[in-house]
């Protein structure tokens, strides 16, 4: 019989370093359950399920996401984004809901995988706040920053290499304006941008980017 061996830290960060941080997520993020029977705030293993898996390796460097409620889709780009950050010194991510209230809750996942992390593997927080975690790199940052749409100056003024836009298909026009302008600063061949939602209707920016992708007219890519 084969024996299963599990992976040790080391081998983790250097799978993650060179570019595959599945394994890292998988053994050592926390996801609260959600399972009738778990109760005061239960975490366990983020382990990927069939439709996260079939995202994961379908990625590109602009994708477009139609989501079903519940399915995990938010809290994988999250994770996605924040072990990027973890091992690509200088990396600028921005998490961008529609609500101030959206916003404290995307944040709070993103917190917790990290304030869950073991010590040994957990960088440094130079800054670390209801809005915003810095990760140091002795004297290089990489940063994560949760924001609304509807926020004029937020995301402007850096370069950024992994946006989330979540819920787009509810942003009003400013809102679109935001993301839209987020995105065209993004550095091209570095970058990372992810535009999901739920369903809005048969109308709104999401939904003709959503058709137009569909029809190979722009960059991105449907899932």
């Amino acid at each position: 019989m084969d024996m299963v061996t599990t992976p040790t830290a080391d081998e983790l960060i250097a799978q993650a370093r060179g570019g595959n941080t599945r394994p890292f997520i998988e053994s050592l993020f926390r996801l609260q359950s959600k399972t009738p029977e778990a109760s005061g705030g239960v975490l366990v293993p983020f382990v990927f399920k069939p439709m996260q898996m079939a995202y994961w390796q379908a990625r590109s460097p602009a994708d477009i996401l139609m989501k079903a409620a519940q399915m995990g889709s938010t809290s994988l780009l999250q994770a996605e984004f924040l072990a990027d950050a973890m091992f690509i010194p200088g990396l600028e991510v921005l998490l961008v809901a529609q609500r101030d209230a959206t916003a404290t809750k995307l944040f709070e996942v993103t917190k917790r995988f990290f304030d869950n992390l073991p010590e040994q593997v957990r960088p440094r927080a130079s800054q670390d706040s209801t809005h915003i975690l810095q990760l140091e790199f002795g004297g290089v940052h990489s940063t994560i920053e949760i924001g609304t749409a509807s926020s004029k100056s937020f995301g402007r003024g850096r370069p950024v290499h992994r946006a989330l836009f979540t819920e787009a298909a509810f942003y009003e026009r400013n809102e679109e304006n935001t993301m839209s302008g987020i995105i065209a600063r993004m550095p091209v061949g570095e970058s990372r941008y992810v535009l999901e939602s739920t369903a809005n209707g048969q109308q709104g920016y999401f939904y003709e980017q959503w058709m137009a992708a569909r029809a190979g007219q722009v960059a991105l890519k449907t899932h």
